[in-house]
């Protein structure tokens, strides 16, 4: 696709909008605080974020799609939009392996996970415990965090943080006493009690404002927390996505809750409970729930004589509507979860997943309204997200309120103030609204707008450039829709917004976060509005703030401790922060990512073996990498680098050197080489020598027989020795690379069992070997032709014997076509040899165990692989049959396995859960 197909809107002006033509003037935007660095924030709406977000589209499709819209770029595009390349990057490392051998297919994991999951649903904290009290041998998995920020992350660039944490919530004891109208007067130390849901760890609360945190969603499904709502003291719901990233989520979805607090929880929807009702949540597997909402049910119109006309009664609070928007469309349970009613078809709307947003009118409870968006494919098919839909009856009944376009202007709600000519090529994305909390007929709503056109507009006085295609345009009405007032016209303020909040205690007063993505960027802005219609936004720079540079979500909450406030929490890449003051400025920020957030998502990890110390490195995603000294509590763990952590390899026998890596591509992916445990400015190796660009995770290996040997794979094998600063040699020629690695393809994985011995592979590839230090490479027999069939590959030697090796596949499926048995773990003896033997090693796992790594016990003989579902050990000589490795261990993606022998330990990292280790 070319590159000048992403157009920005440069639309600068405002007008009053009474459903009708209106004639432009210019609008006036006082910036407060750091003025944004504009070149860094003009790619800030992602060709990615929208064609991610269309699950009507496989792996397969979207990868061509963005492989194609990558290479139109120039090497200076690339380099000013490498953020979009990390983000693809990322999802593509996550996604490739799962999908392998499903032909790309989403729905297809959906399918095999939802099978699996409604016959074995995971078990909650009180069977658990019997469980653990009925066999008492089996060995307990036991954390070694990070549990908090290391102490010496001092930086001031605020690369601060231990994992993403995408939901942030005060709890509140509001069950629905407070009359009609009433603001409730909570002490301060009401809000002590916070949640705070994570993209891969679950959901944690903290019972003292940030200090402590423990994790009450442990033994289900507490992959990524999309939402959470609270009502009462003790009732919880949060939507808990299996397999996901987020925004850019293909996983499924269920719907969980909790009556006390978070010790016991029950699964309540979709992908559960499945019927071929379209009433029903749970469908099928491929439903995908975007939002929650429960409605109290406090009060509510008794007679309409018309939308503005209400006559009240006394509130009641026997009932409370739980609300749930999914890709079917939106439905509500009155008794807690165990039946459903759709109220709201996703097919009358063109919102590509279903509405994406269930939002109260929090002063007139019986309305209700619906927003959602659209994805590039859709907006390519001339589809826009330009309906907002609405209910007067709590939710039994919506009609289309509000509407606009952009490429005719023609509009029965929302009046853009185009000129006579039209706007072609341009799409409404997506639409938010934000009722006031203080007044029922107040509310904003936010359009982007998305100009799809391939050449530059410039006509009625409007412009559009190739460098960005996003703006957005501010609304307000103060007479619940009758009329609206456009605050702010064609502006890219809110191109990377991924929440706003109303003030609760000034509707004119507009909390809002950006996920920048860049250290020196603004994460937090507030918008304030006159009484003239004039907008000045406070913008506070990220470095000094003590937040990390994404922010995920905010909350506010009214307080009153002798005198009414509001108080700011923060979900971040990093975790959890606290504003006081609402209303600060320069605003203060508290960070409260406190002792027990173990929540790190951890790439790799390595140990040392030394005698005299105990020491590890992992490398985290958006958190750099992190040593911990495990035997030194007073030291712990200690922050190294900055950026995303990748690959870690620490030297087996030198307490003092190990190995990290970067993946972004815009950096050169460096290698980063330690010579002491705590060094925060280590030697840095950006080229490698011809090796090229790699994988996201590219791999780093050490030679098993001679750790100061360095190897690093890219579109080469490289090797080096005792420094990343000595000279690299590539180990396979040009003609080599013809062979396996033709078209620039990666090495995905590949191990050193001593100098002759190394075995590799390349995504969607070959997998091969050398047995002569690459002098010579040769193709893995695969006699059963399944691994170039199906998924990839990691591996793992037999340390006594070199040509003893073990293959895992990854991926669901039964990946055999003659006798449908699972086919996960392969062991190769006498590799390369006449005598050369394959055994299908992978009895006892199941279909849902997506394998992520694989490490071999020499000590006693057994191998271990690591999936997205805990960790399983066979016998590796003579007897396959894989068992779940101890307990106490919560559902969570294993990524790398390491031993430390002298302990008799055996550890784990995970992403999302930080590293674990367990008795061998």
């Amino acid at each position: 696709m070319a590159s000048n197909i992403l157009k920005l809107i440069l639309i600068s002006f405002s007008c009053v909008v009474i459903l009708s033509r209106c004639n432009p003037k210019r609008e006036t935007v006082n910036l407060t605080g750091i003025v944004k660095d504009t070149t860094v924030q003009k790619n800030g709406m992602l060709y990615f974020d929208l064609l991610v977000k269309d699950r009507k589209l496989n792996y397969n499709q979207i990868k061509d799609k963005f492989n194609v819209f990558w290479d139109s770029k120039s090497q200076l595009e690339k380099e000013q939009n490498a953020r979009e390349k990390k983000m693809f990057d990322a999802w593509d490392n996550f996604w490739a392996p799962r999908v392998a051998g499903l032909n790309g297919s989403f729905d297809s994991i959906n399918q095999i996970m939802g099978a699996y999951y409604a016959n074995n649903i995971p078990q909650n904290a009180e069977t658990e415990s019997a469980r653990l009290i009925a066999s008492n041998t089996i060995p307990n998995w036991t954390p070694l965090g990070p549990f908090k920020i290391p102490a010496n992350n001092t930086t001031s660039t605020n690369l601060k943080g231990v994992g993403r944490v995408t939901k942030v919530k005060f709890h509140t004891n509001y069950d629905g006493t407070f009359g009609f109208g009433v603001t409730p007067q909570v002490a301060l130390d009401g809000h002590n009690t916070i949640f705070a849901g994570t993209r891969f760890g679950g959901l944690w609360r903290s019972d003292n404002g940030g200090a402590n945190w423990y994790n009450p969603s442990r033994f289900l499904l507490p992959y990524g927390v999309q939402d959470i709502e609270l009502f009462g003291r003790n009732r919880i719901y949060i939507i808990s996505t299996i397999n996901g990233l987020n925004d850019e989520n293909h996983g499924f979805s269920c719907l969980q809750r909790s009556e006390d607090g978070g010790a016991t929880w029950f699964i309540s929807g979709a992908p559960f409970g499945y019927n071929n009702n379209s009433s029903s949540l749970g469908m099928h597997q491929s439903v995908h729930m975007n939002d929650i909402l429960v409605h109290p049910r406090c009060w509510y119109v008794a007679a309409r004589n018309n939308e503005r006309s209400e006559a009240m009664r006394i509130p009641t609070c026997n009932t409370s509507r739980v609300f749930a928007a999914s890709s079917l469309g939106v439905h509500y349970t009155e008794d807690n979860c165990i039946t459903w009613t759709r109220v709201f078809n996703a097919n009358t709307a063109e919102y590509t997943n279903g509405p994406s947003e269930i939002v109260l009118n929090h002063k007139q409870s019986n309305e209700l309204y619906l927003t959602g968006q659209v994805s590039w494919n859709d907006m390519v098919n001339n589809k826009n997200a330009n309906v907002i839909y609405r209910t007067l009856n709590e939710g039994d009944n919506w009609y289309a309120w509000q509407n606009c376009r952009l490429e005719d202007n023609s509009s029965s709600g929302f009046d853009l103030g185009f000129p006579t000519g039209n706007l072609p090529n341009a799409r409404i994305m997506k639409t938010k609204l934000m009722p006031s909390k203080l007044n029922k007929d107040k509310m904003y709503a936010v359009v982007y707008g998305y100009y799809m056109g391939s050449t530059n507009y410039n006509q009625n006085g409007i412009s559009f450039s190739p460098s960005n295609p996003g703006r957005q345009w501010l609304f307000v009405t103060n007479n619940r829709g009758l009329t609206w007032t456009t605050l702010m016209a064609g502006t890219s303020a809110f191109n990377r917004t991924v929440d706003f909040e109303i003030d609760p205690l000034n509707d004119n007063v507009i909390h809002f976060a950006d996920c920048g993505g860049y250290v020196n960027t603004a994460v937090y802005y507030r918008l304030s509005i006159s009484a003239g219609n004039t907008v000045s936004i406070y913008q506070q720079a990220n470095s000094g703030s003590g937040m990390h540079a994404d922010v995920r979500d905010l909350e506010t909450r009214y307080v009153y401790n002798g005198a009414p406030s509001v108080r700011i929490l923060a979900g971040t890449d990093g975790g959890v922060n606290l504003a006081n003051n609402a209303y600060a400025n320069p605003q203060v920020w508290s960070n409260v990512t406190g002792l027990g957030l173990n929540i790190s998502e951890m790439y790799s990890f390595s140990n040392t073996q030394t005698a005299s110390a105990d020491v590890l490195v992992s490398g985290l995603q958006d958190n750099g990498s992190f040593t911990l000294n495990v035997d030194n509590p007073a030291i712990g763990w200690q922050f190294v680098v900055a950026g995303d952590g990748m690959s870690c390899k620490y030297t087996p026998f030198d307490q003092n050197r190990f190995y990290s890596s970067d993946g972004q591509s815009a950096m050169g992916q460096p290698i980063y080489q330690y010579n002491a445990m705590n060094v925060t400015s280590p030697q840095l190796s950006q080229n490698t020598t011809g090796m090229g660009l790699g994988e996201w995770v590219y791999p780093i290996e050490l030679n098993a027989a001679n750790p100061n040997e360095i190897y690093v794979g890219k579109t080469n094998l490289g090797k080096t020795l005792g420094s990343i600063n000595n000279t690299w040699t590539a180990l396979m020629s040009q003609q080599d690379k013809n062979i396996w690695l033709p078209n620039g393809n990666s090495i995905y994985s590949f191990k050193v069992a001593d100098n002759n011995n190394i075995v590799a592979y390349t995504r969607w590839g070959k997998r091969f070997y050398t047995q002569n230090a690459g002098a010579t490479w040769t193709e893995l027999k695969d006699p059963s032709n399944v691994l170039n069939m199906w998924g990839f590959s990691k591996f793992a030697y037999n340390p006594a014997s070199p040509r003893t090796l073990f293959i895992t596949i990854s991926g669901y499926l039964r990946n055999s076509t003659t006798n449908n048995s699972l086919q996960k773990v392969y062991k190769v003896t006498n590799l390369g040899q006449a005598n050369e033997t394959w055994t299908n090693w992978s009895n006892g796992l199941s279909i849902i165990n997506q394998i992520n790594c694989i490490a071999y016990d020499g000590t006693s003989n057994k191998v271990y692989v690591g999936t997205d579902h805990g960790v399983y050990v066979s016998d590796a000589l003579a007897n396959p049959n894989f068992t779940l490795y101890g307990s106490k261990l919560p559902i969570t993606y294993v990524t790398e396995i390491d031993f430390r022998h002298n302990k008799n330990k055996l550890r784990i990292s995970t992403f999302g859960r930080g590293v674990w280790e367990i008795d061998k």
